[in-house]
């Protein structure tokens, strides 16, 4: 019975520790690419760009901007809404704290490298934070960064990155 996971909590942790494995670099943008197909083929939706062209999604920016009409990172009037997270439940608005709303030139800075490579959305939003983080401590941009990290366990992984 040493193996058995059932009514565990032991059980649990050493299937997690199993499972836990580091990914080499390169295909860290493959597993995000998976993660979004595979939620979103949940959802009903055949692609990204469909997604973002439903009425669904509509709603949910159009919430999100009238909601936060400023840029997260600069200020300026926001235009677009980035996904933080693939997980069904971002996509379909359930978790508006792992939406931000930014305007096209910071949401291209946070996406696309200076080489004009895309990042993935770990690194992405590892940027994002860093250049949250790199203001003043009492602009808006610093206070959404330090609010959306506490608020959510999700983003354990970008803390300790962060606190590195």
């Amino acid at each position: 019975m040493k193996n058995s996971i059932v009514g565990s909590s032991e059980g649990w942790d050493n299937l997690k520790r199993k499972t836990k494995r580091k990914k080499p670099k390169h295909k860290v943008k493959a597993c995000y690419a998976i993660a979004r197909k595979n939620s979103l083929e949940w959802m009903g939706y055949s692609s990204y760009q469909g997604y973002l062209r439903s009425e669904e999604w509509r709603r949910i920016r159009s919430a999100r901007l009238e909601k936060h009409p400023d840029c997260a990172l600069c200020g300026v009037k926001a235009t677009q809404v980035h996904h933080m997270s693939y997980d069904p439940i971002t996509l379909v608005g359930g978790k508006p704290n792992r939406l931000v709303q930014l305007c096209g030139l910071c949401h291209e800075k946070i996406e696309i490298t200076p080489d004009g490579e895309k990042r993935s959305l770990y690194q992405a939003n590892i940027f994002l934070f860093q250049l949250a983080f790199s203001q003043d401590r009492w602009t808006k941009a610093y206070r959404w960064a330090t609010r959306t990290l506490l608020k959510d366990k999700w983003f354990a992984n970008i803390r300790r990155y962060l606190n590195r």
